[in-house]
């Protein structure tokens, strides 16, 4: 039995390379797995544009496998000197987990402009008792509020690793079509592969409950999601199909403080 999951978790991996995306938060995979444009999980930059500190935990099951989650919880912690975010994932299943611990800072630079770094720590336990050397990184990023309806994003994750992982870029444009409408749209640029895209649609329904859509392109896979905020809480969904090895379902839930003077 154990041979048969570290076979379908190598395969997993492989197929999806899902573990580039663990880190992702559930708005982000509704919304096409985008990256550079995620709220202050992944793109370090953006924590500078949050209004209060919040708590939020996810947990990420993939393709309806029993087993195959992915936990998170974060803190984001936004002040007048430097706005500061933390993230804990556990991934695996009963005999491979991965641990990661990342710490995410940013600075507004001017009124619109930020600039973030963040630095993810991962160490891996497996029941063949293999060592495995513990891995770093570290993402830049930056966030343009260019005016009230357009917002750019510029992500590079693994900037600095010691692993074999190349460095990707994330490009992302957010535009405001109306008061209850946002679309997002999103390249990214990987060494010795093709440009791929994410693109996705939130729609506010009603007040406090939010439709979302999206898609990615390689593989070419559609996502969806749902979320309710009553505040301090919110409750988010989100589901992705993949064409072989079918549906994943994440959901979170958040907590935002009051509102801080900035």
């Amino acid at each position: 039995m154990k041979f048969i999951l570290s076979l379908l978790f190598g395969l997993i991996s492989a197929l999806v390379t899902a573990e580039n995306h663990l880190n992702l938060n559930v708005r982000s995979i509704a919304l096409g797995r985008v990256h550079a444009l995620d709220s202050g999980v992944v793109n370090p930059s953006s924590l500078s544009f949050y209004q209060a500190p919040a708590l939020g935990f996810s947990v990420y099951n993939q393709f309806q496998i029993k087993g195959l989650n992915n936990f998170s919880c974060y803190g984001i912690f936004p002040n007048r000197f430097l706005d500061a975010g933390l993230q804990v994932l556990e991934y695996g299943y009963e005999d491979y987990h991965r641990w990661t611990v990342q710490g995410s800072f940013s600075k507004k630079i001017t009124s619109r402009i930020a600039l973030g770094t963040s630095f993810r720590y991962q160490e891996f336990s497996n029941f063949r008792e293999e060592e495995i050397k513990p891995l770093i990184h570290a993402d830049l990023g930056l966030f343009f509020q260019v005016n009230e309806k357009i917002a750019v994003a510029l992500l590079s994750e693994d900037v600095i690793n010691n692993s074999h992982d190349k460095c990707q870029a994330f490009i992302g444009l957010n535009y405001n079509m109306a008061a209850s409408c946002k679309f997002l749209l999103e390249c990214a640029v990987r060494e010795q592969e093709p440009l791929s895209f994410s693109s996705g649609i939130e729609y506010e329904l009603m007040d406090h409950f939010y439709f979302r859509m999206g898609i990615y392109s390689h593989p070419l896979t559609p996502t969806f999601g749902l979320s309710f905020s009553l505040k301090p809480f919110s409750v988010d969904v989100a589901c992705d199909k993949h064409s072989f090895l079918g549906y994943s379902l994440m959901l979170g839930i958040s907590y935002q403080f009051k509102l801080m003077k900035r």
